[in-house]
């Protein structure tokens, strides 16, 4: 049975195989116990439809295993430092732990 060994976690290309599946009208039990997974999970894939679309679509690396995308108190804050982090590295400055905390302060004060 597919709970009985670990946990496995389906990269975005396998992901797209068994929402492929599904729309040819193999069912979610099916499908879990040909991969060897559980039919929890083939059914979350399947209310994630969009999301997982999306991904493929905009060239997300097929091979990568799905990490989950949280949500932070300082998102925005986040973003716009990584803005600054990748504009820096194109500039090819040097760029250490201690840079960033001094330029986020500083152009970036917390509300």
């Amino acid at each position: 049975m597919a709970s009985e060994g670990k946990r496995q976690v389906l990269s975005l290309q396998r992901r797209v195989d068994v929402l492929r599946r599904l729309d040819n009208g193999v069912s979610c039990r099916a499908i879990a116990k040909d991969i060897g997974v559980g039919k929890t999970q083939i059914c979350r894939i399947r209310s994630e439809r969009e999301a997982v679309m999306q991904e493929w679509e905009t060239g997300g690396r097929s091979d990568l295993k799905y990490l989950k995308k949280r949500k932070t108190v300082y998102d925005e804050l986040n973003l716009l430092v990584w803005e600054w982090f990748v504009a820096a590295r194109s500039k090819e400055l040097p760029v250490s732990g201690k840079l960033i905390q001094v330029c986020r302060h500083l152009h970036f004060p917390v509300r």
